[in-house]
């Protein structure tokens, strides 16, 4: 209960920051300035027509890149299911994608109405939906809701224009997901400028530079690095010396008062890597790593490094075959392991049951046992006249975690295709 409220806590802290942070950088300049220099939008040769409507398949694009998958979007092979977004149009691969991982639904009719323009109601329930709000407001009250969200949502004139949906989207970004501790433009790698300890250098408004870079200190080059979710690892490119006199405080931060930790360290045998493990696993947060060396006659701080952790992700999808282990004419299985970014098997982990699987046959959504890896494929029945699963040449397989973007697909073939 106290780590829960120290996170909430820490997350408050956090918004406050970055309100006061959004205010300072765009008093003078315009959402679509910034949205542009800070990569969210490109607009077409730097210029966002401010002055234009924004469409519904616009904002399938913003979308995408608010979940941090837009260019897994723009190559999504799958059709869209709306009668009305054919293949083949700029926008499909968006909307197909956004309707697959349900961010983005259609009308009643069947269709999603891709050239429609979007007013100031509509753009705010988007909005909130990005943010992981869905279904936590009234439809007839979003603006209002976003408005406590400190999102504002509003024309500046008759009509909601693009320029009135980059002001919207601005405060979007300068603003934390729902259940998150960093903002999401933070999230996205974008603004790095969130962070306002003194001690890191943030660059021009041109060349910001790396949260967390190469140092040097006694003609040892070393970096810090998150290497799993409780290990945060400090790699040397030498031997260290005397490695038990050098020390590490990896802080968090809840409410300005720092918390160590580290509950033990440990060195490889060469003596170039500390591993260090903390207590419970590393949330997405900025950490404080401090290197204390007493090798001398006068223990000095080698220096304070920030670093920043980012959400636990899949980062590799992993098949035991790519042929179907045949259970009868119309059924089979595949095994299947899913690790995250750090190289940790999570195949039955909360995060590996968050995958989504779809399947090229007539049940395209397959019966998953996420606790074994296991995914039963079905194509036709005893009951149906057609082709069976046996009679299939090739069945293409798509995995895919909604959050993170991350999408894998290969093509499966029978034993009698193989």
């Amino acid at each position: 209960m106290k780590r829960i409220l120290m996170q909430i806590m820490l997350s408050l802290l956090i918004i406050f920051q970055t309100i006061g942070i959004a205010y300072t950088e765009v008093k003078d300049k315009s959402g679509a300035d910034l949205l542009l220099r800070y990569g969210f939008i490109t607009g077409i040769n730097g210029d966002a027509m401010v002055n234009k409507i924004i469409t519904r398949a616009q904002v399938a694009v913003i979308m995408a890149e608010l979940h941090g998958d837009k260019e897994t979007a723009a190559n999504f092979p799958l059709p869209s299911g709306f009668s009305d977004v054919p293949e083949g149009i700029w926008y499909t691969p968006y909307i197909a994608y956004g309707k697959v991982y349900g961010y983005l639904g259609g009308y009643p009719d069947g269709t999603f109405k891709p050239n429609e323009p979007v007013n100031a109601q509509e753009f705010a329930a988007f909005m909130m939906n990005a943010m992981g709000y869905s279904g936590e407001y009234h439809y007839d009250q979003v603006i209002q809701f976003a408005q406590n969200k400190n999102v504002i949502v509003r024309a500046k004139g008759t009509i909601f224009l693009r320029g009135d949906a980059f002001e919207a989207l601005w405060d979007v970004v300068n603003q934390p997901a729902k259940g998150s501790n960093i903002t999401i433009g933070m999230a996205l790698g974008k603004l790095d400028r969130a962070y306002t300890d003194s001690e890191i250098n943030l660059g021009d408004e041109e060349n910001p530079v790396e949260a967390h870079t190469l140092e040097k200190y006694d003609e040892t080059v070393f970096k810090v690095v998150p290497s799993g979710k409780y290990t945060v690892e400090i790699q040397f490119n030498e031997i260290v010396t005397d490695y038990e006199r050098i020390s590490f405080i990896l802080k968090e931060y809840m409410l300005e008062v720092p918390v160590d930790l580290i509950t033990r360290t440990t060195w490889n045998d060469s003596k170039t890597v500390a591993t260090l493990t903390t207590y419970w696993p590393l949330e997405v947060a900025n950490y404080e790593v401090v290197i204390n060396d007493a090798r001398g006659d006068q223990p000095i701080v080698v220096g304070t490094y920030k670093l920043r952790v980012e959400k636990e992700k899949i980062g590799k999808i992993e098949l035991d075959s790519k042929v179907i282990t045949m259970i009868d004419d119309y059924t089979g299985t595949i095994n299947y392991k899913a690790y995250n970014q750090y190289g940790d098997d999570v195949t039955a982990m909360p995060l590996g049951k968050t995958l989504y699987i779809t399947v090229s046959t007539s049940k395209s959504t397959p019966e998953v046992d996420y606790s074994k890896g296991l995914i039963v494929i079905q194509h036709g029945s005893a009951d149906s006249e057609g082709v069976s699963l046996k009679d299939l040449p090739k069945v293409t397989i798509l995995i895919g975690e909604p959050m993170s973007g991350f999408v894998f697909s290969t093509e499966l073939v029978t034993p009698a295709f193989d």
